[in-house]
């Protein structure tokens, strides 16, 4: 029995410390989830923190950005409220200077209309006094044939039928005048109305005719020469002739458009120049251009230009397509001193590569760019050489115009002045 108590005693208190073992093993447990998850709440709430921290930023930024943007649009609608506002500034003061104009169109035409009145005010003056004269006359012939009375029955009756006579040559003379300027009137509105109709009918073939030319070509492979890589060939030669050049699917055509028939001929001229040569470079066409400073009267026709801007684009025409042999008439005559540089300057440069012959009768030309010269005399030569040599043949006396001197002298035409000479030992 007391065994049995014992036996129960230690199996309460081994369950006693059993269960205070799990109870503790749990409070443990429990406490350590505990920490766990209070470790886990400040992850979160520092992650959370973080994120609230970029999102705060992130939305700083953004509305940042859409400040800048609503101001860049403010901007934009500010300039363009002040553009539409200067363009309708603009177009207010041409309108007040149009109003202005009219005005003094007005102004001016008040003024004729003024004079015009004063004048019918004369002229009904005049036409007044013409008319009491008129009945002055009138009352006179009365009296007369008052006076006359007396006459006879059939002179009486004459007179009166010569004086009716008269006024019906007179009303008749101022109602044919009155038809003849209304039947001018009613030719002049006809005639108006016909040559309208005319010109409307007749305008698209008259401006096909005069403002187009059909160049035809060998064949179609020479359309893409003409127009070149990207179209500079063909923009340069429209630059250089100032023509539209159309190349379309018209097979072996090209239509040169212009209303200048000039510039249209000098256009089909050059394009059969160079589809002749085989070889099209437009980028010739720039360059002579700017040998001969012929930039700032390019869009000008030739017969507005000066006689110097003539010669040079008849030098241009002749260096177009850069002959090996020039031959060049007077090609500086008519030009200034600075163009005559020009010129001179260009003729050696290119006398480098190429012979250029000059026909001159200005000798200054001889020593400023020939390295040869040769003078003709009626079909005879009677020099060639070096134009020092030419120079050389006057005497050391002949201070000014050697070659001058010397030209006389070959030519045999005015007598060549003697030199003079100079004092010697005291004696002339």
């Amino acid at each position: 029995m007391d065994s049995s108590m014992l036996f129960g005693i230690v199996g309460l208190v081994a369950g006693a410390i059993l269960v205070a073992l799990v109870a503790w093993l749990r409070a443990k447990q429990a406490q350590a989830q505990s920490d766990a998850a209070k470790n886990s709440a400040g992850r979160i709430i520092d992650e959370a923190r973080k994120d609230a921290a970029a999102i705060k930023k992130d939305a700083e930024l953004h509305a940042k950005d859409s400040i800048l943007r609503e101001r860049a649009e403010f901007d934009k609608e500010v300039r363009e409220t002040k553009r539409e506002l200067q363009t309708q500034e603009k177009r207010l003061i041409g309108k007040e200077e149009g109003i202005d104009k009219r005005i003094e169109s007005l102004d001016r035409r008040e003024g004729d209309l003024l004079r015009r009145e004063q004048s019918l005010k004369s002229r009904e003056k005049n036409i007044d006094e013409k008319t009491a004269e008129c009945d002055r006359e009138v009352a006179e012939t009365r009296r007369q044939l008052e006076r006359v009375a007396g006459l006879t029955r059939e002179e009486a009756k004459k007179t009166l039928i010569d004086q009716m006579v008269d006024e019906a040559k007179h009303e008749a003379a101022k109602r044919l005048r009155l038809i003849e300027e209304e039947t001018k009137e009613d030719a002049v509105r006809k005639s108006q109305k016909i040559v309208a109709l005319a010109i409307e009918r007749l305008a698209g073939d008259f401006v096909a005719e005069r403002s187009v030319t059909v160049f035809p070509l060998p064949n179609d492979e020479l359309k893409g020469k003409i127009i070149g890589r990207e179209g500079r060939n063909i923009r340069a030669l429209e630059a250089a002739t100032g023509i539209d050049l159309i190349v379309d699917d018209t097979p072996e055509t090209v239509v040169i458009s212009g209303h200048n028939p000039i510039r249209r001929e000098i256009a089909r001229l050059s394009l059969e120049k160079l589809v002749t040569d085989g070889r099209i470079h437009p980028g010739r066409i720039e360059e002579v251009v700017q040998l001969l400073h012929l930039g700032p009267v390019l869009t000008q026709s030739i017969e507005t230009l000066s006689k110097g801007f003539k010669r040079r684009v008849g030098l241009a025409q002749a260096i177009l397509h850069d002959p090996d042999v020039l031959i060049l008439d007077e090609p500086t005559d008519g030009l200034d001193p600075n163009q005559k540089h020009e010129v001179r300057e260009l003729i050696r440069s290119m006398s480098k590569q190429k012979l250029i012959v000059i026909s001159t009768h200005i000798l200054e030309e001889v020593s400023a760019v020939c390295t040869r010269a040769i003078i003709i005399t009626k079909g005879r030569v009677v020099f060639d050489g070096k134009p020092e040599e030419l120079e050389s043949q006057a005497p050391s006396s002949v201070t000014k115009n050697r070659l001058d001197w010397v030209f006389r002298k070959l030519t045999g035409g005015e007598k060549a002045p003697e030199p003079e000479l100079s004092p010697v030992g005291g004696h002339a």
